[in-house]
């Protein structure tokens, strides 16, 4: 038509016009001379404990561990950790979940919740340049949460969807299962809150746990690829002061015990875990040697795929027609610890495996033999140094070990201590553990599965 104005060119017109315009000029961030740091430690005037390493990466990583795990809840506050970890990110005090949400995101930062049964732990990675803006999103979300109730409400979906999930995954259901029979305490209390529970959880009883518990004596901060000082400054100013050490530490006993629970019978598969009590994560010399007898039973799987190796791992070849699978399990606490194995096979094969590996760890308990303990101490230290590379292992160790004593013990202390382990520290200390009561925890098909009492 004529007089019509044609939109397309005068669109042609602007991208020509556009791209004909002067780059502008970009920012240049001024240069930081940065210099390797040794490992640092402090404890703030308010109270929490703070340590860093400066290893010179471009990304930085932040933990804050909180002394506030599920062992701590009492009867009307079970599931309450969960409900915390499950909350985190959601409205704080001085933030938004969108403003949490999209700040981080933007500078290309991320926030992720654990929970272990003596803690919670958060865990910050960003870059450094928005180091401390994304750090106040972290320090707002572990001491200034709001649990308003409409929130817990609208993303109840997700917990519900947890909880289904590790019902339906047997190696969940038996360390569950095996935690709640094989200890009196706190220890016995579940990681996973139960679906009958959730609608007892409000923001009163989330509010007077994370009040009670969530004490600055009772916080560890391990920083890496950030400078000390500044991760002090950003502490000491971030967090809100929070006095005393909350609630007195009760020691949870180890009872030993037996569950047997059918589930999906139809597969044929029985998993099965046989433990008894370990050591707890304050006496690092018996971690240290227990680690080393662990070493000596079997080193676990280091290869994508692999099938095993060690002399559980051959004790159940010898004489397993189907596969199977054999896991170490050495867990340390703040008291006690589990120690023994976990066996994935056939149903009709269960019973002869387990015997011949619990037969196999009593026999290497009482000959400890010089070549075996040399063999077990590199395959310790390669163990150490190679999880050294993976920074979330290695800030909740030196997390663990500040909230446990105080201390931080580096690798470098581990490694020497491994040197200094004898054949009779590890052969004492594994015959008192293979002569103390046990217990067994079976999942899956049960007909060809033994008992306890056949394992004495």
């Amino acid at each position: 038509m004529k007089g019509k104005l044609d939109l397309s060119s005068v669109s042609s017109i602007f991208r020509r016009s556009f791209a004909a315009q002067q780059q502008a000029a970009r920012q240049v961030s001024p240069k930081i001379d940065l210099v390797k740091g040794d490992f640092q430690r402090s404890i703030l005037s308010n109270g929490i404990m703070v340590a860093s390493v400066e290893n010179l990466t471009p990304v930085a990583k932040i933990s804050v561990m909180v002394r506030a795990g599920p062992r701590f809840e009492t009867s009307k506050e079970l599931g309450a950790s969960h409900m915390i970890r499950y909350a985190a990110g959601m409205h704080t005090k001085n933030h938004t979940i969108f403003g949490i949400t999209r700040n981080m995101e933007y500078s290309g930062g991320s926030m992720t919740v654990t929970t272990t049964r003596d803690d919670i732990i958060y865990r910050l990675t960003t870059s450094r340049e928005t180091a401390e803006q994304n750090y106040s999103y972290l320090a707002d979300t572990v001491t200034r949460p709001q649990f308003r109730f409409w929130q817990l409400e609208d993303y109840r979906y997700r917990l519900e969807h947890e909880i289904a999930r590790a019902k339906v995954d047997p190696e969940q259901v038996m360390m569950e299962e095996l935690h709640r029979i094989a200890f009196r305490g706190g220890l016995a209390n579940p990681l996973y809150i139960s679906s009958d529970r959730i609608h007892h959880i409000d923001s009163d009883t989330l509010m007077a746990y994370h009040d009670r518990m969530f004490r600055n004596k009772r916080i560890a901060v391990v920083g890496f690829g950030v400078d000390h000082k500044e991760l002090c400054v950003f502490t000491q100013d971030l967090f809100e002061s929070r006095d005393g050490i909350g609630p007195a530490h009760h020691k949870s006993k180890f009872i030993g015990g037996e569950s047997r629970i059918v589930m999906e019978p139809e597969r044929d598969l029985t998993y099965t875990v046989v433990v008894t009590e370990g050591v707890g994560s304050t006496n690092i010399k018996d971690v240290v040697a227990l680690s080393v007898f662990q070493n000596i039973l079997t080193p676990g799987v280091r290869v994508k795929y692999g099938s095993g190796a060690g002399k559980l791992h051959d004790a159940a070849n010898k004489i397993a027609k189907d596969p199977f699978s054999v896991t170490p399990i050495n867990i340390s606490y703040m008291d006690t610890g589990l120690f023994g194995f976990s066996l994935a096979c056939g149903a009709k094969e269960s019973t002869h495996l387990v015997k011949a590996i619990v037969s196999r760890m009593r026999d290497a308990a009482k000959n400890i033999k010089e070549e075996d303990l040399k063999n077990a101490k590199h395959q310790a230290k390669a163990a150490l140094w190679l999880n050294r590379e993976c920074p979330s292992s290695l800030l909740e160790r030196l997390g663990t070990s500040m909230l446990n004593d105080g201390s931080a013990t580096t690798c470098n202390d581990i490694d020497k201590m491994i040197d200094s382990i004898t054949a009779q520290d590890v052969s004492s200390l594994a015959t008192k553990i293979m002569k103390s009561k046990g217990a067994l925890v079976s999942v899956g098909n049960l007909d060809n599965m033994c008992y306890l009492e056949d394992l004495a």
